[in-house]
């Protein structure tokens, strides 16, 4: 059932983003921003919580890596979250499929910015 939730979880938000990108229906993005906020309620006080998502290290525990992708920042930092993953109790109940960062060499780092000079 908390799988289920989840994925609806999901879709309510792409809607709520889609909706704050339209700007057209303020009345319909108040509505799903307060239906996502009870949710969220509902799924916190059994025990979900997120995965800790962009910015934090690859943990092949919590994170399912989509891609790895060229980047300035510390090797396997998670630099965009494709799906959001969620714990319950402390146990994975759904991992994050992320996009992992694989640092630059140094070298190759200048050279892309010497080149768009």
């Amino acid at each position: 059932l908390l799988s289920d939730l989840l994925t609806v979880k999901d879709e309510l938000e792409l809607a709520y983003g889609k909706a704050q990108e339209s700007k057209q229906n303020p009345v319909i993005l108040d509505g799903v921003g307060m239906i996502l906020k009870r949710l969220q309620g509902l799924l916190s006080k059994e025990g979900v919580e997120r995965v800790p998502g962009v910015g934090s290290q690859f943990n092949p525990e919590y994170h399912e890596a989509a891609l790895r992708v060229p980047s300035d920042k510390e090797d396997g930092t998670v630099v965009e979250e494709v799906r959001p993953g969620y714990l319950l109790r402390g146990k994975v109940l759904r991992a994050s499929i992320v996009k992992v960062a694989e640092k630059r060499p140094v070298e190759e780092s200048k050279d892309k910015e010497e080149s768009k000079e």
